[in-house]
């Protein structure tokens, strides 16, 4: 899973992962915690779920990103939850 992971007071691991449609460009934003790092997470978003059912999953990549693209993220994340369409 792609992401800076962060271990918390609690020994879980944290991160922020994108996961792209190299069909339509789409891209997937969100967070998980895990105890497993290879537990084959990849989202679980109704969003998500429904292109992943309509385009297939092998048309998406979660590509290993550096620091800067896990900014990028969350800085998108934290801007689609607090802002509000007018």
């Amino acid at each position: 899973m792609v992401g800076e992971k962060h271990i918390g007071h609690d020994s879980k691991y944290r991160y922020v992962y994108l996961i792209s449609n190299k069909v339509n460009g789409k891209t997937y934003v969100g967070q998980h915690t895990t105890e497993d790092l290879n537990d084959n997470y990849f989202g679980s978003g109704l969003l998500l779920k429904c292109a992943i059912k309509k385009y297939g999953k092998e048309k998406y990549c979660c590509p290993h990103c550096n620091k800067s693209s896990v900014n990028k993220a969350m800085m998108m994340r934290w801007h689609f939850d607090n802002c509000k369409l007018k």
